[in-house]
C-alpha cells in the first residue's frame, strides 16, 4: 500500500510538474504577444504624432494664406487696384496721362567674320594707342 501511494504520488507529482510547465509556457507566450502588441501601439502613437504635427503647421500654413486671399479680395474691389489692373494689363491710361513704354534694345549678334574683323581691328589701335 505504501508502495502504491508513492508510486501515485510520482505520478501526480509528474502531471502536476507538466501541468505547471505548460501554464508558465503559455503566461511567458501570452506576456511576450503583450509585450510586443504594446510596442507596436507606442510607434504607431508616435507616428501619429508626427503626423498630427505636421497637419497643424499645414493648417497654420493655410489659414495664413486664406487671410492674405481675404486682403487682396477686399483690395481687388477698390478703385484703386482696378486702376492699377487697367494700366498694368491692358495699356490702358486716365485721360490727360501719357503711357511711356521703355523697352530693351536687342543687341546684334556679330558672325565670327566680324568678331575676327573686330579683333583685328582692336589689336590694330591697340598697337598704335588709339582708343
Amino acid at each position: 500500500m505504501v508502495a502504491k501511494n508513492r508510486e501515485m504520488r510520482k505520478g501526480g507529482s509528474v502531471k502536476k510538474t507538466i501541468v505547471l510547465t505548460l501554464l508558465m509556457i503559455i503566461l511567458v507566450f501570452v506576456a511576450g504577444v503583450l509585450i510586443v502588441s504594446n510596442l507596436e501601439i507606442r510607434r504607431r502613437r508616435v507616428a501619429i504624432g508626427i503626423q498630427a504635427e505636421n497637419l497643424d503647421k499645414q493648417i497654420k500654413e493655410l489659414e495664413e494664406k486664406n487671410k492674405e486671399l481675404e486682403r487682396s479680395m477686399a483690395q481687388v474691389g477698390s478703385q484703386e487696384y482696378l486702376e492699377k489692373l487697367a494700366r498694368e494689363q491692358f495699356n490702358m491710361k486716365s485721360p490727360g496721362e501719357e503711357v511711356v513704354v521703355i523697352s530693351k534694345e536687342k543687341q546684334k549678334e556679330n558672325t565670327p567674320e566680324q568678331k575676327e574683323k573686330e579683333t583685328w581691328w582692336q589689336w590694330v589701335r591697340d598697337l598704335f594707342g588709339f582708343k
